[in-house]
């Protein structure tokens, strides 16, 4: 009976040290790693831009405003 217990023990332990070294290692998480903290919003939302994930409209609506946040920012500090 001890037994039983030990072995699911030692799946769920398997399971998870592979699921964490897979997710590691796999390209297929690699959009989910951080950004780099040197790259502007303007930067990323061009590249969104590139990569056609937003529209132009999109595009133009979210740089508009993110000109608008930074130039209220520059007021108020």
């Amino acid at each position: 009976m001890y037994m039983v217990g030990w072995l699911i023990d030692i799946l769920i332990i398997g399971f998870v040290v592979y699921f964490f070294l897979e997710y590691k290692t796999n390209k297929r998480y690699q959009h989910y790693k951080k950004v780099n903290p040197e790259e502007s919003t303007l930067d990323i939302l061009k590249r969104r831009y590139a990569r056609g994930e937003i529209t132009d409209m999109e595009f133009e609506k979210i740089k508009n405003k993110l000109k608008d946040d930074l130039w209220k920012k520059d007021i108020v500090s």
